[in-house]
């Protein structure tokens, strides 16, 4: 199931969205689940903006159960006045958690904080047939059942509705400290980049940036802790030429919201892949292997298993009411 997560899309191709039913709750939307099953009628991607409710808060144990529904803005507010996080950044923030599952959408902090499915420790589904599922539970630890939560992660709704979710949290950083250094091109982006990854600095934002096809190639570093720690790691990054004040702007234009290109590519071939694509705009998790640009050729993930894929969506979708697999 590699290709559910951080999967490239055709922004041409949005997902069509189903307005026949606003459900307030699960229960709503089971039942017009079990309906349209009963009488065989395929079942649209649902966006369940009604179903935007933070369900529990334990801020002692760092965790939150919420409906799908609810945005990222609005429950990131929420969190807040507990001093927590959920560690998740695609831009812009008014994805719903629904959405951003889904897609398996990430942002710049992706490199240091991880994806959203290292975020996930429960998770209730609603199935074809009109049964609601549950994987994982409400605390950090817990080993009970399959990890099944996390195929649908990236899935597009295809084997079943995400309808709640329970995340572990974070600490909000005491500060935050973004800085940037222009290098010629790719190759002297890739030098640099090995210098760091060679420091004793361990940034949270490490992305590559050309924001028109005149521009160099800019490296952009992102620190978070407490301020002892952020101060001593943007010492460790000017030494090596990293020291000009930055900001994650550059995300409003290179987003991971669909309406760019997307290619994987292993981390240490990324100046390679940037030198093949030519001097246009871009946006790199130099981190991950993560490329977004308009630019791109359309890629296909040869390493699927078309079959195991296959079974999985006739186990769980036989009919075949749900979205098909993503492309």
């Amino acid at each position: 199931m590699g290709h559910l997560q951080g999967r490239s899309w055709n922004p041409k191709l949005p997902i069509p969205v189903t307005s026949e039913v606003e459900p307030h709750n699960s229960t709503e939307l089971q039942d017009w689940v079990r309906n349209r099953a009963a009488d065989a009628k395929a079942i649209g991607y649902q966006r369940l903006s009604r179903m935007s409710r933070v369900l529990s808060h334990i801020a002692e144990d760092m965790t939150v159960r919420v409906e799908s529904g609810i945005r990222l803005d609005t429950l990131q507010k929420e969190l807040r006045r507990a001093g927590q996080w959920l560690p998740v950044d695609p831009r812009p923030s008014e994805f719903s958690l629904k959405e951003i599952i889904d897609r398996n959408l990430s942002g710049p902090r992706r490199f240091g904080c991880g994806s959203i499915r290292e975020h996930v420790i429960g998770m209730e589904m609603l199935l074809a047939d009109g049964r609601l599922i549950t994987s994982g539970g409400n605390v950090v630890k817990n080993v009970a059942g399959y990890d099944l939560q996390k195929l649908f992660i990236g899935a597009e709704q295809s084997l079943g509705i995400v309808t709640s979710v329970t995340f572990k949290l974070q600490p909000l950083p005491q500060q935050e400290l973004f800085v940037k250094a222009a290098c010629k091109d790719a190759a002297g982006a890739s030098a640099l980049t090995a210098r760091i990854l060679e420091s004793p600095a361990c940034p949270i934002v490490f992305d590559w940036v050309r924001v028109d096809a005149a521009k160099s190639v800019v490296v952009v570093l992102g620190f978070a802790g407490n301020e002892q720690d952020v101060v001593w790691q943007q010492d460790v990054v000017a030494k090596l030429g990293v020291h000009k004040c930055a900001d994650l702007e550059y995300g409003r234009q290179f987003g991971a919201d669909g309406k760019l290109k997307r290619q994987s590519v292993l981390p240490s071939k990324l100046g390679e892949f940037i030198e093949s694509i030519g001097r246009v705009p871009f946006v790199a998790r130099a981190g991950n292997g993560l490329v977004f640009s308009e630019h791109l050729e359309p890629t296909s993930n040869k390493t699927r298993s078309h079959t195991l894929e296959g079974r999985l969506k006739a186990e769980l979708d036989p009919a075949g009411l749900m979205p098909p697999l993503p492309a």
